[in-house]
């Protein structure tokens, strides 16, 4: 892996900092990556805690309520740490090679469901499931911490985010359109055995994909300001600071409409409409937003006031 452009620092503006089709891609494929595990955990976990590991609801919920609580603590953490961190591959982009074993290998212990004793399952579940979310947020977190670091130009930044954005999108389209046809293939009536196959191949792939990226994203741009942040300070900042209360609000409001639908969806076709093929058909036709993102960068180049 040829990580010569992790070590330069070129000025902002530089013909440098272009980013090339190969390089966009790469980013594009971290998001793409995540979401072949991500999205079976956002879509089909309370399903499976509930309906094939056979968790009652109150400990699923009870489950998902402290797993989020533990996000909340390590969210910061996870932050600071990339903050300060300092290697031969940059900032960001060593985490996406320390971590793509470990996401994968929580992905796949979470859908598991081994033979245990009912209060075994709970704590197994309940475990597991605030490992992986710890070790989500360490590797979808320098996704994002990346992105100012490959490039300093507006316009390229807006590019990049467009095509992670599809990237996220297309993984999203892929596990929803796969995972209880194959469930079921893989199961022949079993999905305990057609989850663990299912997740097993693409947990390999996820990161297989993951280290890809990292051997072709780079970080061009490094800050002369070596000033840190501490936490403390961040915290401090967020006082009386309401266009960021508000923007969290909306964010908060925006993910619990969102997990709400996805983690419902298949308890409605299932026993409603008695059909998971339904499942499989409104979770993939949210592709069509995919014709927005493409749409954002030819939008930026009329809209924005930023030369």
């Amino acid at each position: 892996m040829d990580d010569k452009n992790s070590s330069k620092s070129y000025p902002a503006g530089s013909n440098k900092e272009k980013v090339g089709v190969l390089e966009r891609f790469s980013y594009a494929n971290l998001d793409f990556a995540g979401q072949l595990i991500a999205t079976v955990v956002n879509s089909y976990l309370m399903y499976f805690f509930t309906d094939v590991a056979v968790l009652s609801a109150a400990a699923t919920g009870t489950i998902l309520l402290v797993a989020r609580v533990v996000d909340a603590i390590g969210a910061p953490i996870w932050g600071t740490l990339i903050d300060i961190t300092r290697s031969k591959y940059g900032k960001a982009r060593p985490y996406f090679l320390w971590l793509a074993i470990p996401y994968a290998a929580s992905g796949v212990l979470l859908f598991w469901a081994p033979d245990l004793s009912m209060n075994g399952k709970i704590w197994y579940c309940a475990i597991v499931y605030m490992i992986y979310g710890v070790l989500y947020l360490g590797i979808n977190a320098p996704i994002t911490t990346i992105l100012p670091l490959i490039t300093s130009h507006p316009k390229e930044r807006v590019v990049l985010n467009s095509w992670r954005m599809v990237g996220s999108q297309a993984g999203v389209f892929i596990v929803n359109s796969l995972t209880l046809p194959l469930v079921a293939v893989f199961g022949g009536g079993n999905d305990i055995k057609g989850f663990r196959i299912f997740i097993v191949i693409f947990a390999i792939l996820n990161c297989l994909l993951t280290l890809y990226s990292f051997g072709h994203v780079h970080e061009r741009v490094v800050t002369q300001d070596n000033r840190r942040v501490t936490l403390s300070k961040s915290i401090r900042a967020m006082n009386k600071n309401w266009p960021w209360f508000i923007l969290v609000a909306g964010n908060f409001l925006f993910w619990v409409a969102q997990q709400g639908r996805a983690q419902s969806m298949v308890y409605y076709f299932t026993y409603y409409f008695h059909s998971k093929a339904l499942v499989t058909f409104f979770n993939s036709i949210s592709i069509i937003q995919v014709i927005g993102i493409i749409a954002i960068p030819f939008l930026n180049k009329f809209m924005s006031k930023v030369d």
